[in-house]
């Protein structure tokens, strides 16, 4: 978050009538601090609310999370975008172009790796597998849509397989892949 203005003490007065007593508060500093959500917010009114009647869509910010043990990737269906994602952390994403599907496409960050997935289209509610493909594997992420309030939309991105050890001791786990027999 940007501090968008300096610290500032708030002095409220008030007044006397009738039916009130004189009233104030004095409070210590104020900080005012811009973030994504507010941006978005703040950029969204400004284009409704201007003096010339345009065309403008108003899009839902996705908070884009990996819940994965690994680093990915994630663009907008057929931009130049790259945002990389490391494990178990989030990201505000707004899409960048309405030109462009409103899709989302997801690669694992190798430094060899160019691949990306096809294209997903979020709707909440869902659950989608995307197959990726990189030096010769491949992968299978779990990307679960889910709406956060009225405004934002979470997208999770999962593993096949996740283990919590909730035992007071430690646990050892070996995972033999199936043979195929």
């Amino acid at each position: 978050y940007q501090s968008c203005v300096p610290p500032v003490p708030l002095v409220t007065t008030g007044y006397t009538t009738s039916d009130c007593q004189q009233w104030s508060l004095v409070t210590g500093h104020v900080h005012a601090r811009l973030g994504p959500a507010l941006s978005h917010t703040l950029a969204s009114s400004l284009a409704s609310w201007g003096s010339q009647p345009t065309h403008y869509a108003v899009l839902t910010p996705y908070v884009v999370c990996n819940n994965t043990c690994l680093p990915i990737r994630f663009r907008q269906s057929g931009s130049d975008e790259y945002i990389a994602l490391q494990c178990f952390q989030c990201h505000l994403y707004s899409w960048r172009t309405t030109k462009r599907p409103l899709e989302l496409e997801f690669g694992l960050l190798e430094p060899e790796d160019n691949e990306w997935s096809k294209g997903l289209v979020l709707q909440a509610g869902t659950n989608t597998v995307v197959k990726l493909m990189t030096a010769g594997r491949q992968y299978a992420l779990i990307v679960s849509v889910k709406r956060l309030s009225s405004t934002v939309n979470q997208v999770v991105v999962n593993g096949q397989l996740a283990l919590h050890n909730s035992l007071a001791v430690p646990l050892e786990i070996r995972i033999v892949p199936d043979s195929g027999d």
